[in-house]
């Protein structure tokens, strides 16, 4: 039985959704990613396994930034689509989706960066980022969504609350950049209407 997704979010009347382009790629760090995370997972024999952790993230590394505004910009010149939530002139959440093709029949479409500024999170943004996201990679004519996300708890629990699943065979290219990384699937098809 496939699992029903989460009801589709609304912004409130405080946010605005803006369609975003290179220009705006240096606004992606301003978001604040501090979190405190408890549980890291991994993946054994194809089933997600928590471990306990106390991790204190801060600010974006500084050596991760040059590269990947470059995956960033090659992702937007291939027809990717980049969205921000603002609240007033803040970024209080930024979705990038990669225009280029993934998997072995060319039927995944990559999200390749989600994240909420942590003084806006837990209002609901990041399920509606991920769920225009989805969309317009439906619309595209891609099954899957594939997510290389961070194996912290909560950004895991985050998706799994969308119905994604541990990809089966992760794309070679993606998992020598970000071996640690939980590499994901979510169906398109399924939510298409």
């Amino acid at each position: 039985m496939r699992r029903k997704p989460p009801a589709r979010h609304a912004l409130a009347p405080r946010f605005q959704l803006h369609e975003l382009g290179v220009a705006d790629l240096p606004r992606l760090w301003t978001i604040d990613r501090r979190e405190r995370i408890e549980g890291l997972y991994s993946v054994a024999a194809g089933k997600l396994q928590l471990d306990e952790a106390k991790i204190e993230v801060r600010d974006w590394p500084a050596e991760e930034i040059e590269p990947a505004d470059l995956r960033h910009r090659a992702a937007l010149e291939n027809g990717g689509c980049l969205l921000g939530v603002l609240c007033g002139r803040k970024l209080a959440a930024a979705g990038l989706l990669d225009g280029r093709r993934l998997g072995a029949r060319g039927v995944w479409r990559q999200l390749l960066f989600l994240h909420v500024s942590h003084d806006f999170r837990r209002m609901g943004l990041g399920g509606y980022l991920l769920e225009e996201l989805r969309a317009r990679a439906a619309d595209s004519g891609a099954s899957g969504l594939y997510i290389s996300a961070t194996p912290s708890r909560s950004t895991v629990d985050f998706y799994r609350r969308y119905g994604v699943r541990p990809v089966a065979r992760p794309v070679p290219r993606l998992l020598a950049l970000e071996p640690d990384d939980i590499h994901l699937v979510m169906d398109c098809r399924s939510w298409a209407e």
